[in-house]
Formats: structure tokens, sequence, C-alpha cells
């Protein structure tokens, strides 16, 4: 009876967690393009605290589904310091971090964000990036 319990807590998930985020560009263009929805840039540096601070607050339950709902998630780790990371930053302008980009399925910045918000100012910047998606 015991082994019978014990995998059904095996079995058991939370389906409320965060799915992977891309860490490919082209892999995440190509779902946003089948998905007809735009990209959610994390750019995040592993030992920057408000870069860690606003990835978490990225992937809480609720403040993911709000952001999936209308963006492909797309996190890029620039920490290395090097050409990649050199090359992105200048790509979209992002010389400071934290850095979260709104990027429609053209290229465009929808919103950006350039602090740490708190959870109700992220889902402002959500709510306004997703409006400016669909005009």
């Amino acid at each position: 009876m015991r082994f019978g319990a014990l995998a059904l807590c095996a079995c058991s998930s939370s389906t409320n967690a965060p799915a992977s985020w891309f860490t490919d560009e082209a892999a995440a263009r190509a779902r946003a393009n089948l998905e007809h929805k735009a990209l959610v840039i994390d750019f995040t540096e592993t030992w920057s605290v408000p870069s860690v601070t606003l990835s978490n607050l990225l992937d809480t339950p609720e403040i993911w589904s709000k952001l999936t709902a209308d963006f492909i998630p797309l996190r890029i780790d620039i920490s290395n310091q090097d050409e990649s990371s050199d090359a992105w930053r200048a790509r979209y302008g992002r010389p400071n971090l934290p850095a979260v980009l709104f990027v429609d399925r053209n290229g465009a910045v929808l919103a950006r964000i350039d602090s740490s918000p708190d959870e109700t100012a992220l889902r402002l910047m959500i709510a306004t990036a997703a409006a400016r998606r669909a005009k």
C-alpha cells in the first residue's frame, strides 16, 4: 500500500508552474509566428540581483499566465559579457539590466521594462504591451 501512495505522489505535479522559456531566438520567433503572438524577451544576468528578481517575478504562475496569453517568452542570458552578449545589447539597445522587451513579430518594440517593477506595475506593463500588439 505504501508503494501505491508513493507512486501517486510522484505523479502529481503543479499545473500552474511556468513552462520553460525559449533560449533560442529562431525557435521563439517560429513559435510566435505559428501562434500569432509577439515576443517577450527577458535579458538576464545570473549575478545581477535586480535581474534575477525580475526573472523570478516573471516566472510566478500569476504573471506567467498573463504573459503567455499574448507573448512567447524568450530568455537571453548575457552574463558572460562576451561578443554574443554585446551583440544582443547592441541589437536591442539594452546597456543596463534588468531589462524586458515586448517585441512584435516584425521586431518593433511594443514596451520596455528598465527597472524592477512590483507585481502590479508588471501586470500593467504586460497589459499595455498586449494592447499595443492588438493595434
